[in-house]
């Protein structure tokens, strides 16, 4: 137990926080691929190698990364509105 879970705890604390399901990228079969949060439309990418996978600067630009985005601040207006 700490002081904030024990059983001299504190009134003022209120546990809070909201978390957003990242994408997850993986290696199989030797193509990098992305599977998909639940929520986010488009279609998931794969590459040859990983230092296309892991190229921000074009992953940025893509629709998937603005469909990505538009959840997340989705979730967190959301989350705010609570």
């Amino acid at each position: 137990p700490s002081v904030f879970t024990g059983p001299r705890q504190f009134a003022w604390y209120k546990p809070m926080g909201h978390f957003i399901d990242p994408p997850t990228l993986s290696l199989s079969d030797g193509r990098w691929s992305v599977e998909l949060p639940e929520g986010v439309g488009g279609e998931a990418p794969s590459w040859e190698s990983r230092s296309e996978a892991l190229d921000m600067q074009a992953r940025l630009s893509t629709p998937l990364a603005e469909a990505y985005a538009e959840q997340a601040r989705g979730q967190l207006k959301a989350a705010g509105a609570s």
